[in-house]
């Protein structure tokens, strides 16, 4: 009698054992489709849909931002204002102040620009109402040398001393009339 009863153990064990194998092989075939699956989304998605990207250092520090718009500059520390909302991309140094970037501003315009760590110094620009050209700024921030096109395609060249006088004035700039 104990050989019938160990028989009968031995097969409701091998019964389960065979249903257990089933389960996992089930769950493992689950988990490998979904894995797949997971895999297939990660690597090769169609559409990313987002307003803004943030590139930190180690230290957590942003240092680009990919953004529509993109946030207000930092200045030494402290926020500013643009005169208008922009998408583009800001480059900013390790301590968070921008750097320069590019933008297209809802204004219209649209810059390439480098700064140091209190102004911009050079900027490439196209604006609706100015035109196109290049600025160069001293470390006031003051224009000191500019070459565009105006509206009407004519080329100009200004340059200005430190106390922001102009030296030269391409076309000349027209004086007013002394006579009455």
């Amino acid at each position: 009698m104990e050989n019938l009863e160990l028989e009968q153990q031995i097969q409701t064990l091998r019964s389960r054992a065979t249903r257990v194998e089933r389960l996992l092989v089930g769950a493992s075939v689950v988990v490998v489709v979904l894995l797949v699956a997971g895999w297939q989304s990660v690597d090769s998605p169609q559409d990313i849909k987002a307003r803004s990207l943030s590139i930190v250092d180690a230290k957590g520090v942003v240092r680009v931002s990919l953004g529509a718009p993109v946030p207000d500059p930092v200045i030494e520390g402290k926020v500013g204002k643009r005169r208008s909302p922009a998408t583009g991309i800001i480059f900013s140094d390790a301590a968070g102040n921008e750097h320069g970037g590019m933008a297209m501003l809802d204004d219209g315009s649209m810059n390439l620009c480098f700064d140091d760590a209190k102004t911009e110094r050079n900027c490439l620009f196209m604006m609706p109402k100015m035109g196109n050209g290049v600025a160069l700024m001293d470390t006031k921030g003051e224009t000191r040398a500019m070459l565009y096109l105006d509206t009407a395609g004519i080329p100009h060249l200004t340059m200005k001393d430190d106390k922001g006088k102009t030296v030269v004035s391409l076309p000349e700039e027209t004086k007013p009339s002394t006579t009455p």
